[in-house]
């Protein structure tokens, strides 16, 4: 089965959920934003929400701080969550599957991704 190329105008289902779920929630996004670290779940969904808000940044066109008022965020916040989105492909695909190693929370990841090199992030996660 081929699948059909996505209008890049319109979002996934999966990037509206986050989006949506991220509105809905405001509790969500106030863990979010106290970084409470450790859950797999809490890991998912900030990983969900930097790569949608990241999308919907880049088609709106929007200036950060709008975007982070819109989304009831402050501008500090979102920088911190939209570097996420420069973790290694190694390090994403462990954080999904919720196989980081033991004590790594959101706060690690964030650092981590500070780093740019790839190898650096994955020895700073002790992977």
């Amino acid at each position: 089965m081929q699948r059909q190329p996505q209008d890049r105008g319109r979002k996934s289902v999966e990037e509206q959920d986050v989006i949506d779920t991220a509105v809905r929630q405001p509790d969500l996004v106030r863990q979010l934003a106290d970084r409470h670290t450790g859950s797999e779940k809490i890991i998912r969904v900030a990983i969900g929400l930097a790569f949608a808000f990241t999308s919907e940044l880049l088609r709106s066109g929007e200036d950060l701080s709008v975007f982070a008022s819109r989304n009831g965020l402050s501008d500090s916040w979102l920088n911190r969550l939209l570097v996420l989105t420069r973790l290694s492909p190694e390090i994403l695909k462990h954080a999904l599957r919720g196989t980081l190693p033991p004590g790594v929370g959101l706060d690690d990841l964030m650092a981590a991704a500070q780093r740019l090199d790839w190898s650096s992030q994955a020895k700073q996660l002790g992977l």
